[in-house]
């Protein structure tokens, strides 16, 4: 606190003095949680200091102060000894009823975490006086079902149990209606409590949770057959407490899936169908948020799918038409929740034009960010929209030959953050956020390919060569991570890493040619030589160089291995390879007979077949293959000769 309080001053005499709302809430705050001198007195001082504090409010104050000091004061007047009870009952209701009423459309996320504490609280307060005051479990119903249109499990756990363990104690006392529905109704709140209230988590809670449960199941397996339709309702409260049921059922069910280490495609498509059932028999504009959220998360499970052909088309047009209803004025949280996910899908999006999907995921990522950088608070979701927003902005860049060094160099600080989050403690890879996080592995598998164009584009040779230096690191950061991700991209990894290496290797670094050799070569494990010969090729060549340029053992020993790896790689090219390449290997395994067993025939006949491949072609390419080619063949020393001219993998022996 700012100000030190006079042990006999009033809350009065301070505000008089000047003493601003904030200190005065401050104040309040301090007597409420005083552990030393009489409880009853303290509260009391607390409920002067906070009711001196709204007075002392200025309109640029803003409305999230006011509610911060109505719900300590309704709390204060909830814990007051001294007094009539009804009054001071009456005193808290007013307060969170205040809170309620002046944070419903607020955009700040405190804002919105007061609006659901308050009428969380309320609920309770109408429940405790239901025996005199029957209508209130109405009341409560309604006050915990507009708590819950901004608390969610994974957002604010603790506040959200309390609202549905108030949710499912109203409906278990609940009059008006019929006893069997309402029944069920609670059974389902309590056990989405259980869900999110652990024995390791919160064992009281849990513990007076499962009692609740009980106690709701006993009472409906005690009920007649006939007793479903006993009972007249009116037919709006049925319609929603029907649409509540569903709406339970379908989260519980996707919460039960997520959790899965596998879920299985029966799994998934029962999650789709819950939804489907609920956006049969709701309105987009009568349900808004109901109706929106099952889009929404409609689109999430054919993210995580993703095992038909038109599930990610599926999931953007889910995402797209939930921000039909999540508009950034009236819901502006899920809106950008909608928006990086929406970018995530569009990401992967293959149909269509793919300039254009990119531009939409670049936009939509951005929107979220924009939203996420002015609440500190959500960090996983930060995360996740600048995760987003770096992969959208390196995949347009990717797009053309050209590629625009803005969106390289703004994709990379966008990923190095997200991540640098992520690895600070932020759980974005939790099960509840399946379909919206592409993963650990993907980002830094991104950054290792993104450096590797910076470091081809960077003109400074030290900046160059730090360039490399990150991009190997990421690459191998992202092979770290791969059992936990899919097989394809852990295979483009181990590519990725071989090439990197051997690059590093050719400026004379030689002893990544292990490295280089070893990646490959499990990146070949994976592939099938006849559906993805070309990639094959590359690897076999890389392998070659590699034992070429390689200083461990002798250097005849790494030719021989050079020569079968030459060898495999003829092996796989065809009539349609181009003439270049088939020189360029021919040359290729020319040196390395010429190394492996000082046999000139071998390596002149290879010389001969690279000359062949290139006579009659024409264009740059073979052109140079045709002179690399000839130079070798005139490298060649008249027989009987001990010594042999310079190759292009040792330089002079």
């Amino acid at each position: 606190m700012a100000n030190i309080i006079p042990p006999d001053s009033s809350a009065a005499n301070l505000a008089q003095e000047g003493w601003s709302a904030v200190e005065l809430w401050q104040a309040g705050v301090h007597f409420a949680e005083r552990g030393i001198g009489e409880w009853s007195e303290n509260i009391d001082r607390s409920i002067g200091f906070f009711t001196e504090a709204l007075k002392a409010l200025k309109e640029t104050d803003g409305l999230v102060l006011r509610g911060e000091i109505l719900y300590q004061l309704a709390m204060s007047y909830g814990e007051r000894v001294n007094g009539e009870k009804e009054e001071n009952t009456a005193a808290a209701v007013a307060c969170y009823q205040g809170i309620a009423e002046i944070l419903e459309d607020s955009q700040d996320n405190r804002g919105r975490e007061l609006f659901g504490m308050a009428l969380g609280n309320l609920a309770s307060i109408y429940l405790g006086r239901a025996h005199d005051f029957p209508e209130g479990i109405e009341e409560a119903i309604d006050a915990c079902q507009r708590a819950l249109t901004v608390q969610t499990p994974e957002f604010s756990p603790q506040p959200w149990c309390v609202t549905q363990q108030n949710l499912g104690a109203a409906y278990a006392q609940r009059i008006e209606g019929s006893r069997r529905l309402n029944l069920e109704l609670a059974v389902a709140a309590f056990e989405a409590v259980l869900k999110v209230r652990t024995p390791q988590t919160d064992p009281a809670g849990h513990q007076r949770t499962m009692g609740s449960l009980i106690h709701a199941r006993a009472e409906l397996s005690a009920l007649p057959p006939d007793n479903s339709a006993a009972g007249s309702e009116d037919a709006r409260s049925q319609r929603q407490s029907h649409i509540m049921s569903l709406v339970m059922r379908a989260e519980q069910l996707m919460s039960d899936t997520m959790a899965l280490q596998e879920p299985s495609l029966d799994d998934l498509q029962a999650v789709i169908d819950a939804y489907e059932t609920i956006l049969d028999q709701v309105d987009e504009h009568r349900d808004r948020r109901v109706w929106g959220s099952a889009q929404h998360n409609i689109a999430r499970i054919y993210m995580a799918r993703r095992s038909h052909a038109t599930d990610v088309a599926r999931a953007v047009t889910g995402f797209e038409t939930a921000l039909r209803v999540r508009t950034q004025e009236r819901e502006p949280h899920l809106w950008a929740v909608t928006q990086y996910c929406l970018a995530s899908a569009l990401l992967e999006l293959d149909k269509g034009n793919r300039e254009q999907n990119l531009d939409r995921a670049v936009q939509a990522a951005s929107s979220a960010l924009s939203y996420f950088t002015s609440m500190p608070s959500l960090k996983a979701d930060w995360v996740k929209s600048s995760t987003n927003l770096g992969l959208a902005l390196l995949a347009r860049f990717q797009l053309t030959s050209a590629g625009n060094l803005d969106d390289l160099t703004r994709g990379i600080q966008a990923l190095e953050a997200g991540l640098s989050l992520q690895q600070g403690g932020i759980n974005a890879t939790d099960p509840a956020h399946i379909g919206d996080w592409p993963g650990v592995m993907q980002a830094h598998s991104a950054l290792g390919s993104a450096y590797g164009d910076l470091a081809v584009r960077t003109l400074d040779r030290y900046k160059s060569n730090e360039c490399r230096a990150l991009s190997l690191h990421h690459f191998r950061q992202a092979r770290s991570h791969r059992d936990a991700d899919d097989s394809g991209l852990a295979r483009f990894i181990d590519q990725a890493l071989a090439t990197a290496y051997a690059v590093a290797v050719s400026r004379g670094a030689h002893e990544s040619a292990d490295n280089a050799i070893s990646h490959a070569r499990a990146a070949l494990n994976t592939l099938d030589s006849d559906t993805d010969r070309d990639e094959c090729v590359l690897l076999h060549q890389l392998i070659g160089d590699a034992y070429m340029r390689r200083r461990e053992g002798t250097r005849r020993a790494n030719a021989r291995q050079a020569v079968e790896a030459y060898k495999s790689c003829l092996l796989l090219l065809d009539a349609t390879t181009s003439p270049p390449l088939r020189a360029d290997v021919l040359r290729s395994l020319g040196d390395a007979h010429g190394e492996a067993s000082k046999a000139l025939d071998q390596a002149v006949d290879a010389y001969r077949d690279a000359l062949s491949a290139c006579l009659g072609s024409t264009g740059p390419q073979a052109a140079a293959a045709l002179a690399d080619a000839l130079c070798a063949f005139a490298s060649i020393p008249p027989l009987g000769h001990t010594e042999r001219a310079g190759n292009r993998a040792h330089g002079l022996s």
